[in-house]
């Protein structure tokens, strides 16, 4: 298989099926195959029945349920464990990452001959502000304790199976998704696009969630607060 399309969701049951198939009729447009596999992060709505009307109506979908919420970084991590493919696109399910960027990611990976394309946001859309002052104040820290640069990094991103094959072989239960593709290496290019408005739902990334992703994040990447 060329394309895998990995879709973390938690509690997204009111527009999953809608978003997907905007998704879906995007890359059909663009002449993309590709087989997709949605996990459910514990969501404790109905978001799982949702998705297995997903599985009935597409033939190229496949879906794992967690028993319990464990985290957007898991679910990304379970989705490339149990798929595979020459190439992976990691995309959220509330279309903030547009599928119409998808197959200039590819293009620019082919004419560029790198590992990873990295979506980077050029324009973060709307934000609270006490949640873009604790990121950025997240990303300063991180940098400045354990050298990775991820301002304005997400996960929206496309990996060929060398990256995927090293990320495999780590089986911490704390991982942090951009972190990890960052230290891993591999050749690279950014591939910069504009954070579009969700169109239904509220994220339920909330300042709590983002200050755990942070120490998370710092603890799995340096010894200095040990030191």
């Amino acid at each position: 298989m060329e394309l895998a399309v990995v879709i973390p969701v938690y509690n997204e049951a009111q527009a999953i099926c809608k978003n997907f198939a905007v998704i879906y009729d995007t890359f059909l447009q663009d002449d993309i195959s590709c087989q997709y596999i949605i996990v459910d992060d514990g969501s404790s709505d109905t978001s799982w029945l949702e998705i297995s009307k997903l599985q009935k109506e597409y033939s190229n979908v496949s879906a794992i349920r967690f028993a319990r919420n464990f985290g957007k970084e898991m679910a990304i991590c379970a989705g490339l464990d149990n798929i595979d493919a020459e190439r992976y696109l990691i995309m959220d399910s509330d279309l903030q990452h547009p599928p119409k960027c998808v197959k200039d990611m590819l293009l620019l990976m082919d004419r560029s001959q790198v590992n990873i394309v990295d979506g980077v946001k050029q324009q973060r859309g709307k934000e609270n502000f006490l949640y873009r002052f604790f990121a950025k104040g997240f990303y300063k820290i991180l940098k400045k304790t354990t050298g990775l640069d991820l301002n304005d990094s997400s996960d929206f991103k496309l990996i060929d199976r060398s990256v995927v094959d090293t990320i495999r072989q780590f089986r911490e239960s704390n991982l942090f998704f951009r972190g990890l593709i960052d230290w891993v290496g591999f050749e690279r290019t950014n591939y910069f696009f504009t954070v579009e408005e969700r169109v239904e739902g509220e994220s339920s990334f909330s300042l709590f969630k983002l200050m755990k992703l942070a120490f998370n994040a710092i603890l799995s990447h340096t010894s200095k607060p040990l030191h």
